[in-house]
């Protein structure tokens, strides 16, 4: 039931976006893997649509600024084939492969995924390095200066990504680590508190499970992990 009730929600939910609302998502996603590729902070395991999304009321102002952003960016990356075609095609790379997983046509419950840029930075990276190569390769100080900062920012990086690794150690600091971002989001409450059923913490997992049900979550999963708590405490009333 739960597969098919979240299949089923997914569907429901990207049905319902306007046109407008799916162009501020899909431009929001953009705007926002390119400003985690040069300073990746606040990653989350789900990024969760904005409730006004789900209420078709005003969305906070990130979203329609996010539009004429991406524009901008698009438009300055053709504007620079006057000069060279590196950029272009190091933003055409990224855009034409993170498109097939924007939220222009809804995928999944989630607004971005860190997982979808592993492809589509290839093509940042290659523009960006081109272009530091371009300015440096004649010139032999600036030549160590970028060997000495690109050395710097892959210490800084390869720590980034030593702390992201423990964020997947185990569903609990997965769901905890989504939490902390989006503390009333049900799907993260359901996922956590089917954590710790399996793991026989029934306390927090109760807690869990009625905290999505306060959030007004509908999956069954939530409802079946709250019966299987009241069922083990012996209140089969409830259960």
């Amino acid at each position: 039931l739960s597969g098919i009730e979240g299949a089923k929600s997914a569907t429901e939910t990207a049905e319902q976006f306007t046109l407008f609302e799916s162009l501020q998502f899909a431009s929001y996603g953009m705007v926002q893997y390119l400003i985690k590729f040069i300073y990746p902070a606040d990653l989350s395991p789900y990024y969760a649509y904005p409730k006004e999304a789900l209420t078709h009321t005003t969305l906070p102002w990130q979203y329609p600024a996010s539009v004429p952003a991406f524009l901008t960016i698009a438009g300055l990356s053709w504007w620079s084939l006057r000069k060279t075609k590196i950029v272009f095609w190091g933003f055409a790379f990224y855009f034409f492969t993170v498109a097939l997983v924007s939220q222009f046509l809804s995928v999944g419950l989630v607004i971005m995924a860190d997982r979808y840029t592993y492809v589509p930075y290839i093509g940042i990276a290659f523009a960006l390095l081109m272009g530091i190569w371009h300015f440096v390769k004649d010139k032999q100080s600036m030549l160590y200066a970028g060997y000495g900062a690109m050395s710097l920012l892959s210490f800084f990086f390869i720590s980034k990504s030593m702390q992201q690794v423990e964020v997947w150690d185990n569903s609990e600091t997965l769901w905890t680590t989504a939490q902390k971002y989006y503390p009333e989001e049900g799907q993260i409450l359901a996922n956590l508190g089917n954590y710790y059923g399996k793991s026989g913490n029934l306390e927090k997992a109760a807690a869990a499970f009625e905290e999505a049900i306060r959030q007004n979550i509908k999956n069954a999963g939530v409802y079946e992990g709250l019966g299987n708590v009241y069922g083990f405490r012996n209140n089969p009333q409830k259960a």
